[in-house]
């Protein structure tokens, strides 16, 4: 299942106050292609996803809530309630019944997507910012700080397999075919889940990577970091391929022309055909050719940093959340 992360994932205390800082400084908006704006949050969005069926949106937040929106008409549909804290991660199951999340409450809760209620909570040891499901649904890995991943049975919340990440965890990603989980720390580790043996890590960000996300045919892995670049790689040789850099346009009152600051790459996403690579920088959302790393166009219009992105299933569409506690939907094209 493709994950992007955001803060690309995820927010920690360090985090957040970086994209606060960051946020006071006026973004130069060029015509912006925002649908939707979904507003109801009283606090900063930490993360967001879309089922499968492109019909919901789930968008996690500070405000300790989670909210399912209608994808179309941008109504809410649901307020879920029972973390004890922020919620930093969350994530549909492949085929949309379940929905997982994760936050500073030390403490994983899956639910029902149709019912909005409960149906077991995970205790952690700690917090965690990371999970994804399994493309068939059965497991959902989940990476907290205290430095394993743990994959658990979705039926039953049973442990299946403790993989030993030596640290932080800031993103989780299953390859397509669900033989390999990816996860993200200062590098990126790949682990074989037949023989729960690492297989390789990607090297090559000079500062840590925050989120990942598959090409839905799993040849490739694209990462977001705080060096301020998205990269690329060949996700069977772990080569780079290609290296991303964004530049979001600043306006200062002493310059005529906005000016160009590189800004740490918070989230990535493909497009459900592959390609598309979106990321997330500062307040803006960048669109690249993946084939030819081309910069197709830049979408802006939030007020605060933007902490998660990713495309709705028809690929015509993304959505985006932000500090500034909105989801907003954005045409792709």
């Amino acid at each position: 299942m493709i994950r992007q992360s955001s803060f690309a994932g995820k927010l920690t205390v360090t985090t957040i106050v970086f994209h606060l800082l960051i946020s006071i400084y006026p973004v130069f908006r060029s015509l912006a292609a925002t649908e939707q704006i979904l507003r109801g949050h009283t606090n900063a969005v930490s993360a967001i996803d879309v089922s499968g069926d492109g019909r919901l949106i789930a968008s996690a937040s500070i405000d300790q809530t989670i909210r399912l929106w209608d994808a179309k008409t941008g109504k809410v549909n649901q307020v879920l309630r029972g973390h004890r804290g922020e919620v930093y991660a969350v994530c549909f199951s492949p085929d949309n019944q379940l929905l997982a999340s994760s936050g500073y409450d030390q403490q994983v809760v899956i639910w029902s997507v149709k019912s909005g209620k409960q149906l077991r909570a995970l205790k952690l040891k700690s917090w965690s910012v990371a999970i994804d499901f399994s493309p068939d649904g059965r497991r959902l890995a989940v990476g907290s700080q205290e430095g394993n991943t743990i994959i658990y049975d979705t039926q039953t919340g049973s442990p299946l397999q403790t993989l030993e990440t030596g640290g932080y965890t800031d993103a989780l990603a299953f390859s397509p075919d669900g033989r390999y989980l990816a996860a993200a720390r200062g590098d990126i580790i790949f682990w074989d889940l037949k023989t729960g043996q690492k297989t390789k890590t990607l090297e090559g960000h000079r500062s840590s990577v925050i989120g990942i996300s598959f090409s839905p045919d799993g040849r490739f892995l694209a990462s977001a970091s705080r060096d301020k670049t998205a990269r690329l790689w060949n996700a069977e040789t772990g080569e780079t391929i290609k290296v991303l850099e964004t530049q979001t346009p600043i306006a200062v009152a002493y310059s005529p022309k906005p000016l160009k600051w590189k800004m740490p790459v918070t989230a990535v996403a493909f497009s459900p055909d592959g390609k598309t690579l979106a990321a997330a920088t500062g307040r803006a959302v960048h669109l690249w050719e993946a084939a030819t790393g081309n910069q197709l166009r830049t979408l802006e219009g939030h007020s605060q940093s933007i902490t998660s992105v990713v495309f709705l299933s028809d690929g015509r569409s993304l959505a985006s959340g932000s500090l500034d506690g909105t989801v907003r939907i954005w045409s792709a094209q």
